[in-house]
Order: structure tokens, then sequence, then C-alpha cells
């Protein structure tokens, strides 16, 4: 439950929740605001519960009707906007518009969401900028997007800036606990996602990206501890692997740190123990900086659209090579 004038409900400060409920605290909540961030970091949400707070008599309290008619986006004050297709068009902001302009249903204020908002068309910009210019009493507009640059700056003028910035990895791997991923999938997730919780979440679901992810960590050990006439032949394993090339070398270059922290005495961010520690030793620590630099140029090799194949063809062989070097 939260008191009047506490957080939102659901608004960590990871969520760029503490500037918001200092504005909701001090009764001081802006017309327009502008949630900037990747998606996955979690905009929707904070809208969602932003709006609850709005909206509920209680600041928020994630108990009463307001609340979950805002969580549903069904509440009569409540107007969710989302792209038509590729663009957000001028009926849309005319909606938006007509809306704020009529007086709250329900609540004391009405309150607006427009996602994507870098996909405002040009007359939908300057309807919308209107508003914005002179905004109705207890009007508040938040606008989701993905960068600063991508909204006008003739709208973003007016707009309290949120920026919603990654998460922490032990944050993203908590956050995945709780809502029951299991552990080992949670940290690997976590490790791959780059602080992106959205992101994570769908790593975690996906039954033929954990597959292959435990596919590299056997994969690995077996050939750093080959030869490179042998290693060749596990290129017909990459087959199923060459639609996520870019996210396998990612899997392989954090498994050989990891191997490095298990051979240090430090704990492993995404293999487990014995996972981290096979790979340590299979592959010497004379061997790592030449193992990441294949790494490294096979990622070059991938962007500069080498056929995939080969090139985790040659990137094995030189993994072998590496390992046999350092031994």
């Amino acid at each position: 439950m939260t008191a009047p004038g506490a957080a939102p409900a659901g608004l960590a400060p990871r969520f760029a929740g503490r500037l918001l409920e200092r504005d909701l605290r001090r009764g001081l909540v802006a017309h327009g605001y502008a949630f900037y961030g990747e998606p996955g970091l979690g905009q929707e949400e904070a809208a969602a519960a932003w709006a609850a707070a709005l909206l509920c008599g209680a600041g928020g309290c994630g108990a009463c009707r307001d609340c979950s008619m805002a969580a549903e986006r069904a509440h009569p004050d409540l107007l969710w906007v989302t792209p038509d297709g590729a663009s957000l068009r001028l009926a849309q902001a005319a909606e938006a518009c007509a809306f704020v302009a009529r007086r709250p249903f329900q609540a004391g204020r009405r309150v607006v969401v427009i996602e994507g908002a870098e996909r405002l068309t040009e007359e939908a910009g300057n309807r919308l900028l209107k508003e914005l210019e002179e905004p109705p009493a207890g009007a508040v507009f938040v606008l989701l997007a993905s960068r600063p640059e991508a909204v006008p700056a003739t709208i973003r003028s007016r707009l309290r800036p949120v920026v919603f910035r990654p998460w922490p990895a032990e944050a993203v791997r908590e956050a995945l606990r709780a809502e029951g991923v299991e552990e080992r999938a949670a940290r690997w997730a976590a490790a791959l996602s780059g602080g992106n919780p959205g992101r994570a979440r769908t790593y975690a679901r996906d039954p033929e990206w954990r597959a292959a992810a435990e596919g590299v960590l056997e994969l690995l050990p077996r050939v750093a501890a080959a030869g490179p006439a042998e290693a060749a032949q596990w290129a017909a394993r990459l087959r199923d692997w060459q639609a996520r090339g870019f996210e396998v070398l990612e899997w392989m270059d954090l498994a050989l740190r990891d191997a490095l922290a298990a051979r240090t005495g430090g704990r492993p961010r995404w293999c487990d123990e014995a996972a981290a520690a096979a790979l340590a030793a299979a592959l010497p620590p004379s061997a790592h900086e030449t193992a990441r630099r294949a790494l490294w140029e096979a990622r070059a090799a991938l962007q500069a659209n080498v056929n995939p194949l080969l090139t985790f063809e040659v990137l094995l062989i030189r993994l072998a090579r590496a390992g046999r070097v350092g031994a």
C-alpha cells in the first residue's frame, strides 16, 4: 500500500521513481512527461503506475478501483494511445486533445499515455504541440519514446524528461526469479540482457534459446581441448545457431570471462561454477586473450556479412589452436 504523497505503486528508483515521487509529494505534477529509454526497460509499466498514482485519491494505493482500472488501461479518465501501424496519426492526436479537454469523469485529472512518440507524423505533432502549449487544467500527457532526439524538439521542450536506464544484472536476475524463472535461466538471461528486463524475460521464456546456450557451454570446453581437425567436425552443430550468430558470440565471450574468473577465485556471471571450471581447465590463461581476439574477429566477420557457418568453422579451429598453444 502507498500512503498519499508516497511513491507510486510499482515504481522503483530504477524507473526514475524518485523524480515522480517528488513531483507528486510536492503537488507540482507537470502537464507533460517524456519517458525515454529502449523498449523493455519498464516504461509502459511505469506509465501505468504513474497514471494510477495521478488518478487515485491515495496517490497510487494499488488496491482501489481507480488503481485497478488504470492498471488495466480501462479507467474512464485515462486514454492510452498506440501507433496506428508505423505512425501516430493526426486523428489520434486530435482524439487525445479532445479527451483532455473534457472534464474528468471520476478522478481529479485526465491522463493521456502515448506510446512510440517518435512515430508522430508532422501533422499529429503540430496538433499535439498546440495542446501542450496551453494544456487544460488537470491534463497530464505521458509520452514514451526510445530516445530524446527522436521526438520533435518543440514537443520535447514542453515535457519533463524521465530517463530509463539499464538495470544492474543482479536486479534483472532478481526480477526474473520473482516471476518464477528458474535460477540458472534467470542468471543466463540477466547476463545477456544488457540490463534490459524485457529482453531478459524473452530470453528466459524461449526454450530454443536455452537449448542453444546450454549447447555453447557444452561445446566450448570440448573444442578447446581438441585439435584443429577434430574441432572442424563440430561445424555441423553450428548450423542450428547461424540465426543467433551475434548472441552465440556474446555467450562465448561471457563463458571465457567466467572461466578466467573461476581460475582466479571470482564468481562466474553467466556459467554455473562447474561449467566455468571445465572451460578453465580446457583453456589455459595464456590462451585466454587469443581466444577472445578470435571472438572479436568473428564478430567483425559477421558484421561484414561473411557466411556465418564459415565464420564459426574458422572460430572453432582458432579456439582449438589457442587451447593447444596454451597447454
